[in-house]
Protein backbone atom coordinates (compact mmCIF):
# COMPACT_ATOMS: atom_id res chain seq x y z
CA UNK A 1 0.00 0.00 0.00
CA UNK A 2 1.20 3.61 -1.36
CA UNK A 3 2.48 5.94 1.91
CA UNK A 4 -0.24 9.03 2.22
CA UNK A 5 2.39 11.54 1.23
CA UNK A 6 2.12 15.36 2.05
CA UNK A 7 1.07 16.55 -1.49
CA UNK A 8 -1.66 13.91 -0.42
CA UNK A 9 -3.14 15.68 2.36
CA UNK A 10 -2.47 19.48 0.91
CA UNK A 11 -4.93 17.86 -2.07
CA UNK A 12 -7.63 16.57 0.14
CA UNK A 13 -7.39 19.67 2.03
CA UNK A 14 -7.48 21.91 -0.90
CA UNK A 15 -4.28 24.07 0.14
CA UNK A 16 -0.59 23.78 -1.11
CA UNK A 17 1.79 21.74 0.07
CA UNK A 18 3.43 24.38 1.53
CA UNK A 19 0.60 25.17 4.12
CA UNK A 20 0.49 21.67 4.99
CA UNK A 21 4.22 22.17 5.99
CA UNK A 22 3.77 25.08 8.06
CA UNK A 23 1.05 23.48 9.77
CA UNK A 24 3.59 20.39 10.51
CA UNK A 25 6.21 22.62 11.46
CA UNK A 26 4.93 25.85 12.92
CA UNK A 27 7.04 27.85 10.18
CA UNK A 28 3.93 30.30 9.58
CA UNK A 29 1.19 31.95 10.37
CA UNK A 30 -1.72 30.05 8.67
CA UNK A 31 -5.77 30.82 8.92
CA UNK A 32 -7.54 28.77 11.48
CA UNK A 33 -9.94 27.73 8.86
CA UNK A 34 -6.79 26.51 6.69
CA UNK A 35 -5.16 25.04 10.05
CA UNK A 36 -8.23 22.83 10.99
CA UNK A 37 -9.11 21.50 7.09
CA UNK A 38 -5.30 20.22 7.56
CA UNK A 39 -5.78 18.70 10.44
CA UNK A 40 -8.64 16.90 9.86
CA UNK A 41 -6.76 15.59 6.35
CA UNK A 42 -4.22 14.31 8.62
CA UNK A 43 -6.37 12.31 10.54
CA UNK A 44 -9.03 11.20 7.63
CA UNK A 45 -5.48 9.85 5.54
CA UNK A 46 -3.67 8.74 8.31
CA UNK A 47 -0.42 10.93 7.14
CA UNK A 48 2.42 10.21 9.04
CA UNK A 49 5.45 12.82 8.58
CA UNK A 50 8.42 11.38 7.10
CA UNK A 51 10.80 12.04 9.94
CA UNK A 52 14.39 11.09 8.18
CA UNK A 53 13.49 13.63 5.71
CA UNK A 54 12.41 15.98 8.06
CA UNK A 55 15.18 15.91 9.92
CA UNK A 56 17.52 15.76 6.61
CA UNK A 57 15.95 18.92 5.58
CA UNK A 58 15.53 20.93 8.95
CA UNK A 59 18.71 19.22 10.91
CA UNK A 60 16.35 18.80 13.52
CA UNK A 61 15.34 15.43 15.37
CA UNK A 62 12.89 17.18 17.32
CA UNK A 63 14.17 15.68 20.46
CA UNK A 64 15.06 17.41 23.63
CA UNK A 65 17.32 15.13 26.07
CA UNK A 66 16.17 15.74 30.55
CA UNK A 67 19.59 15.25 32.19
CA UNK A 68 17.49 13.79 35.92
CA UNK A 69 18.87 13.01 39.00
CA UNK A 70 16.57 10.99 40.53
CA UNK A 71 13.57 9.67 38.50
CA UNK A 72 11.60 8.05 41.31
CA UNK A 73 11.66 11.14 43.21
CA UNK A 74 7.89 12.66 42.58
CA UNK A 75 9.47 16.34 42.28
CA UNK A 76 11.15 14.86 39.22
CA UNK A 77 8.00 13.20 37.85
CA UNK A 78 5.72 16.30 38.15
CA UNK A 79 8.74 18.55 36.44
CA UNK A 80 8.63 15.71 33.21
CA UNK A 81 4.94 15.38 32.68
CA UNK A 82 5.12 18.97 32.75
CA UNK A 83 7.92 19.43 30.05
CA UNK A 84 6.33 16.96 27.77
CA UNK A 85 2.93 18.68 27.64
CA UNK A 86 4.76 21.77 26.07
CA UNK A 87 7.08 19.85 23.97
CA UNK A 88 4.47 17.78 22.92
CA UNK A 89 2.76 21.26 21.39
CA UNK A 90 5.17 21.51 19.44
CA UNK A 91 5.72 18.29 17.72
CA UNK A 92 8.95 17.90 20.03
CA UNK A 93 9.39 14.30 22.12
CA UNK A 94 11.43 13.92 25.29
CA UNK A 95 14.07 11.31 26.29
CA UNK A 96 15.37 10.91 29.72
CA UNK A 97 18.22 9.99 31.46
CA UNK A 98 18.54 9.02 35.10
CA UNK A 99 21.58 9.89 36.76
CA UNK A 100 21.10 8.72 40.35
CA UNK A 101 23.48 12.29 41.29
CA UNK A 102 26.21 10.55 39.79
CA UNK A 103 28.79 13.18 38.29
CA UNK A 104 30.40 10.82 35.88
CA UNK A 105 26.91 9.54 34.60
CA UNK A 106 25.50 12.94 34.25
CA UNK A 107 28.89 13.65 32.36
CA UNK A 108 28.80 10.57 30.21
CA UNK A 109 25.13 11.19 29.19
CA UNK A 110 25.60 15.16 28.20
CA UNK A 111 28.17 14.27 26.18
CA UNK A 112 26.21 11.71 24.12
CA UNK A 113 22.82 13.39 23.93
CA UNK A 114 24.26 16.36 22.69
CA UNK A 115 26.36 14.62 19.56
CA UNK A 116 23.40 14.52 17.43
CA UNK A 117 20.62 12.73 19.36
CA UNK A 118 19.10 15.04 20.48
CA UNK A 119 18.40 19.37 19.52
CA UNK A 120 19.09 20.33 23.44
CA UNK A 121 18.86 19.52 26.77
CA UNK A 122 17.39 20.74 30.05
CA UNK A 123 19.87 19.53 33.09
CA UNK A 124 19.06 19.50 36.64
CA UNK A 125 23.07 18.78 37.20
CA UNK A 126 24.85 17.39 40.53
CA UNK A 127 28.63 18.75 39.04
CA UNK A 128 29.94 21.60 41.42
CA UNK A 129 31.64 23.44 38.40
CA UNK A 130 29.81 24.24 34.92
CA UNK A 131 32.84 23.72 33.45
CA UNK A 132 32.76 19.98 33.96
CA UNK A 133 29.54 20.59 31.58
CA UNK A 134 30.99 22.72 29.12
CA UNK A 135 34.15 20.68 28.56
CA UNK A 136 31.83 17.78 27.01
CA UNK A 137 29.53 20.32 25.22
CA UNK A 138 29.35 21.64 21.78
CA UNK A 139 29.97 25.17 21.32
CA UNK A 140 27.13 27.07 21.32
CA UNK A 141 24.44 23.90 22.35
CA UNK A 142 21.14 24.91 23.51
CA UNK A 143 21.17 23.94 27.32
CA UNK A 144 19.05 25.29 30.26
CA UNK A 145 19.65 24.32 33.84
CA UNK A 146 16.33 23.54 36.22
CA UNK A 147 16.52 23.85 39.75
CA UNK A 148 20.10 23.54 40.60
CA UNK A 149 22.59 26.38 39.86
CA UNK A 150 25.85 26.60 39.08
CA UNK A 151 27.95 29.57 40.30
CA UNK A 152 28.55 32.14 37.17
CA UNK A 153 28.05 29.18 34.62
CA UNK A 154 26.90 31.37 30.92
CA UNK A 155 23.25 29.57 30.47
CA UNK A 156 20.12 30.08 31.53
CA UNK A 157 18.73 28.62 34.92
CA UNK A 158 15.31 27.87 36.39
CA UNK A 159 15.15 27.43 40.36
CA UNK A 160 13.08 27.47 43.23
CA UNK A 161 13.95 29.57 45.91
CA UNK A 162 13.11 27.85 49.52
CA UNK A 163 15.08 30.67 51.59
CA UNK A 164 11.38 32.46 52.58
CA UNK A 165 9.40 29.39 53.36
CA UNK A 166 12.16 27.41 55.50
CA UNK A 167 13.07 30.68 57.28
CA UNK A 168 9.36 30.71 58.23
CA UNK A 169 9.02 27.27 59.20
CA UNK A 170 11.85 27.73 61.56
CA UNK A 171 10.39 30.59 62.95
CA UNK A 172 6.89 28.66 63.72
CA UNK A 173 8.88 25.68 65.64
CA UNK A 174 10.54 28.38 67.83
CA UNK A 175 7.44 30.18 68.49
CA UNK A 176 5.93 26.60 69.15
CA UNK A 177 8.53 26.35 72.13
CA UNK A 178 11.40 24.31 70.30
CA UNK A 179 15.06 24.90 70.75
CA UNK A 180 16.37 22.05 69.53
CA UNK A 181 15.27 21.68 65.91
CA UNK A 182 17.45 19.01 64.19
CA UNK A 183 17.54 19.79 60.09
CA UNK A 184 18.16 16.47 57.73
CA UNK A 185 19.43 18.34 54.68
CA UNK A 186 20.20 16.60 50.73
CA UNK A 187 23.81 16.76 49.44
CA UNK A 188 26.01 19.19 51.12
CA UNK A 189 27.39 20.38 47.87
CA UNK A 190 24.15 21.38 45.81
CA UNK A 191 22.89 25.17 45.32
CA UNK A 192 19.76 23.90 46.92
CA UNK A 193 20.77 22.27 49.79
CA UNK A 194 22.75 25.01 50.84
CA UNK A 195 20.21 28.26 50.24
CA UNK A 196 17.89 25.51 52.27
CA UNK A 197 20.58 25.16 55.18
CA UNK A 198 21.68 28.99 55.24
CA UNK A 199 17.89 29.87 56.03
CA UNK A 200 17.57 27.06 58.70
CA UNK A 201 21.05 28.70 60.42
CA UNK A 202 19.97 32.38 59.80
CA UNK A 203 16.19 31.82 61.30
CA UNK A 204 17.97 30.14 64.17
CA UNK A 205 20.27 32.92 64.78
CA UNK A 206 18.10 35.57 64.05
CA UNK A 207 15.70 34.15 67.08
CA UNK A 208 18.60 33.87 69.70
CA UNK A 209 19.61 30.43 69.07
CA UNK A 210 22.86 28.88 68.36
CA UNK A 211 23.50 26.57 65.64
CA UNK A 212 24.52 23.55 66.88
CA UNK A 213 26.30 21.21 63.82
CA UNK A 214 25.74 18.14 65.84
CA UNK A 215 21.89 19.15 64.85
CA UNK A 216 22.41 19.19 61.05
CA UNK A 217 22.32 15.95 59.26
CA UNK A 218 23.68 15.44 55.82
CA UNK A 219 21.66 12.81 53.30
CA UNK A 220 21.68 12.17 50.03
CA UNK A 221 18.00 12.66 48.92
CA UNK A 222 17.50 9.38 47.93
CA UNK A 223 15.02 6.87 48.71
CA UNK A 224 15.67 4.82 52.16
CA UNK A 225 18.54 6.90 53.05
CA UNK A 226 16.81 9.03 56.11
CA UNK A 227 16.91 6.60 59.13
CA UNK A 228 20.37 6.13 60.50
CA UNK A 229 20.18 10.09 60.63
CA UNK A 230 16.25 10.06 62.21
CA UNK A 231 18.04 7.96 64.81
CA UNK A 232 20.58 10.88 65.35
CA UNK A 233 18.33 13.12 65.67
CA UNK A 234 16.43 11.86 68.24
CA UNK A 235 19.75 10.72 70.19
CA UNK A 236 20.28 14.54 70.49
CA UNK A 237 17.26 15.15 72.25
CA UNK A 238 15.58 17.44 69.58
CA UNK A 239 11.42 18.26 70.20
CA UNK A 240 11.43 19.30 66.23
CA UNK A 241 12.71 18.22 62.84
CA UNK A 242 13.09 19.89 59.29
CA UNK A 243 13.35 17.40 56.64
CA UNK A 244 14.85 19.26 53.18
CA UNK A 245 13.36 17.00 50.67
CA UNK A 246 10.14 15.40 49.88
CA UNK A 247 11.30 11.76 49.71
CA UNK A 248 13.57 11.89 52.31
CA UNK A 249 10.58 13.46 54.59
CA UNK A 250 8.07 10.75 53.53
CA UNK A 251 10.78 8.01 54.83
CA UNK A 252 11.41 10.06 58.16
CA UNK A 253 7.63 10.64 58.90
CA UNK A 254 7.18 6.47 58.27
CA UNK A 255 10.32 5.67 60.56
CA UNK A 256 9.34 8.14 63.32
CA UNK A 257 5.59 6.43 63.16
CA UNK A 258 7.23 2.77 63.13
CA UNK A 259 8.86 3.58 65.77
CA UNK A 260 6.00 4.57 67.95
CA UNK A 261 6.03 7.94 68.12
CA UNK A 262 3.81 10.50 67.74
CA UNK A 263 4.60 13.31 65.13
CA UNK A 264 2.75 16.23 66.14
CA UNK A 265 2.74 15.45 70.05
CA UNK A 266 6.15 13.94 70.72
CA UNK A 267 8.06 15.57 67.80
CA UNK A 268 6.96 18.12 65.19
CA UNK A 269 7.77 17.98 61.65
CA UNK A 270 8.41 19.93 58.60
CA UNK A 271 9.22 18.89 55.26
CA UNK A 272 8.32 19.03 51.47
CA UNK A 273 5.17 17.69 49.57
CA UNK A 274 4.91 17.31 45.61
CA UNK A 275 1.35 19.01 45.28
CA UNK A 276 -0.89 16.33 43.45
CA UNK A 277 1.13 13.29 45.76
CA UNK A 278 -0.29 12.52 48.70
CA UNK A 279 0.82 10.20 51.87
CA UNK A 280 -1.17 9.50 54.71
CA UNK A 281 1.50 11.09 57.47
CA UNK A 282 1.97 13.88 55.20
CA UNK A 283 -0.83 15.39 57.28
CA UNK A 284 1.11 15.02 60.63
CA UNK A 285 3.68 17.30 59.80
CA UNK A 286 3.64 21.61 58.58
CA UNK A 287 4.43 21.48 54.73
CA UNK A 288 6.52 23.02 52.36
CA UNK A 289 5.71 22.98 48.88
CA UNK A 290 7.54 23.91 45.64
CA UNK A 291 5.82 24.99 42.26
CA UNK A 292 7.43 22.24 40.20
CA UNK A 293 4.32 21.73 37.22
CA UNK A 294 5.31 25.74 36.84
CA UNK A 295 9.18 24.68 36.79
CA UNK A 296 8.40 22.06 33.91
CA UNK A 297 5.99 24.56 32.21
CA UNK A 298 8.84 27.43 31.77
CA UNK A 299 11.58 24.99 31.01
CA UNK A 300 9.49 23.55 27.98
CA UNK A 301 8.91 26.34 26.97
CA UNK A 302 12.45 28.50 27.22
CA UNK A 303 14.42 25.06 25.64
CA UNK A 304 12.25 25.16 22.41
CA UNK A 305 12.91 29.05 22.29
CA UNK A 306 16.84 28.53 22.52
CA UNK A 307 16.36 25.92 20.10
CA UNK A 308 14.66 27.66 17.58
CA UNK A 309 16.01 30.90 18.05
CA UNK A 310 19.54 30.34 18.88
CA UNK A 311 20.87 33.93 19.66
CA UNK A 312 18.06 34.57 22.11
CA UNK A 313 19.18 36.05 25.50
CA UNK A 314 19.39 34.10 28.60
CA UNK A 315 16.92 34.92 31.38
CA UNK A 316 17.06 33.54 34.75
CA UNK A 317 13.93 32.65 36.38
CA UNK A 318 13.38 32.11 39.92
CA UNK A 319 10.15 30.65 41.96
CA UNK A 320 9.11 30.31 45.04
CA UNK A 321 7.78 27.74 47.42
CA UNK A 322 5.53 27.72 50.27
CA UNK A 323 5.09 26.93 53.88
CA UNK A 324 1.99 25.49 55.36
CA UNK A 325 2.04 24.99 59.27
CA UNK A 326 -0.18 22.32 60.65
CA UNK A 327 -3.94 22.96 61.53
CA UNK A 328 -3.51 22.42 64.91
CA UNK A 329 -0.75 24.72 65.57
CA UNK A 330 -1.95 27.86 67.86
CA UNK A 331 0.16 30.83 68.71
Amino acid sequence: MRRCTIHDVAKHAGVSSATVSHVLNNTRRVSEKARVRVMESIEQLGYRPDLTAQMFRTGKKHLIGFIVPDISNNFWAIIIEAIESVLARKGYKLMLVNTKETCTRELENIRMLSSGICDGLIVASTVTDWRDIQNVLPRKYPIILVDRKLTDSPWETLSISNYNSIYIAVKHLIMHGHSRIGYITGLGHLSTSKERLLAYKDALKDHGLNVDETLIRYGDSMAMSVFRHVDAILDANCTALIVSNNVMTQDALYYLTEKGLRVGTDIDVVGYQELGHYDYNLHLASLLSQPSAELGRIAGERILVHVEQPDTPVQNVVLYSTYTKRIDYVY
